[in-house]
């Protein structure tokens, strides 16, 4: 589901971001990649999905949009477990780079193919990482929480 609603999104986002939507879009990659620096689990999980939520908005579509609020708030558990590797933390960013450099180039068809790598890449991580022993005892402790707006988009 994920790799649908992420190409998709990302889709509409390339043909309909502005100037302004790649100037929000660089500013959440650059918060993400500062709270890289802080190590903080839970900050890197809300930046995480701040970026969805922003290629989301700047697609158009509000039922995509809370399509993948929903989706979001179901996987903070799991993504807390991933994000503990620092290997993962950063691969993600540099995912989100690609992602947001199609987006912001308009180019729809590369925008697709790189969520849909990145949705890839983070099933098969979080697959792996929830069968782990620690993530049995972790189960939990990431509280669900609800998903902040990046920023009104007023279309």
């Amino acid at each position: 589901m994920r790799e649908a609603l992420d190409s998709l999104a990302a889709s509409l986002a390339a043909r309909r971001c502005t100037r302004a939507d790649a100037a929000e879009g660089r500013k959440l990659l650059a918060e993400g990649r500062a709270t890289l620096r802080s190590g903080r689990v839970e900050a890197l999980i809300d930046a995480d999905m701040r970026f969805h939520i922003w290629i989301c908005g700047v697609a158009g579509n509000p039922l995509l949009s809370e399509a993948m609020r929903l989706y979001w708030n179901h996987l903070r558990r799991a993504m807390g477990e991933v994000l503990r590797d620092p290997a993962a933390q950063k691969r993600v960013w540099e995912e989100h780079e690609e992602v947001l450099r199609a987006i912001a180039s308009r180019d729809p068809a590369v925008a697709s193919r790189r969520a849909t790598e990145h949705a890839r890449q983070a099933a098969q991580t979080m697959a792996k990482a929830m069968s782990a022993p620690s993530a049995k005892a972790l189960r939990g402790i990431i509280p669900l929480r609800p998903v902040r707006e990046a920023k009104s988009r007023g279309r």
